[in-house]
């Protein structure tokens, strides 16, 4: 199996704390989801993650296509780090990494 690498940096304009409260919802993942891929979260999860948290969704990323995902939120370092994995979904292997850094202009959000 080829394991394939996606990163991302982006720059916020907006603390830390923010940012970390923001991504760390799983109500805003349908706000940060292309809405072309019809994200709708089926198994809603608490307010807050933490390790050992499931959530599951539904989405489009093709179309005509719908697949549902779920996904265990295996670590967390508040306020720099979480990684999501995927327990179920097309992938046969999904390791995400959400990094947030202090930055001069607020923060970065780095995603592997």
């Amino acid at each position: 199996m080829k394991l394939e690498r996606i990163q991302t940096l982006q720059r916020l304009p907006i603390g830390v704390e923010e940012a970390w409260d923001f991504f760390t919802n799983p109500q805003n993942l349908g706000l940060i989801t292309p809405p072309e891929l019809d994200f709708r979260l089926t198994l809603v999860p608490p307010e807050y993650l933490h390790p050992g948290t499931i959530y599951g969704a539904q989405l489009r990323p093709l179309p005509g296509y719908s697949t549902h995902i779920v996904t265990e939120i295996t670590h967390i370092r508040t306020p720099s780090l979480f990684i999501t994995q995927h327990r179920v979904g097309p992938l046969r292997f999904w390791h995400h990494e959400h990094h947030f850094r202090e930055h001069a202009d607020g923060v970065e959000v780095e995603d592997i």
